[in-house]
């Protein structure tokens, strides 16, 4: 008999990356006109940013996770 090997669920690693992306990009849009109104202008920065950067993070970990199993 074969032994099977353990079929980890397949994570989302590509799509937490580029979610985060995505997100870190509009926060360094909305950062480059703090001049305008910079109370409004820096909140919305760090809410876009926030979570930008924990899923660019939480992308980069689950792939080498994806890596180290594979």
């Amino acid at each position: 008999m074969t032994a099977k090997k353990d079929a980890a669920p397949p994570t989302w690693a590509f799509a937490y990356a580029l979610g985060g992306t995505v997100l870190l990009a509009i926060a360094g849009l909305l950062f480059a006109n703090l001049h305008e109104s910079t109370e409004v202008f820096m909140v919305l920065t760090v809410v876009f940013a926030a979570p930008g950067a924990f899923l660019l993070i939480a992308g980069a970990v689950a792939r080498g996770i994806e890596i180290t199993r594979g």
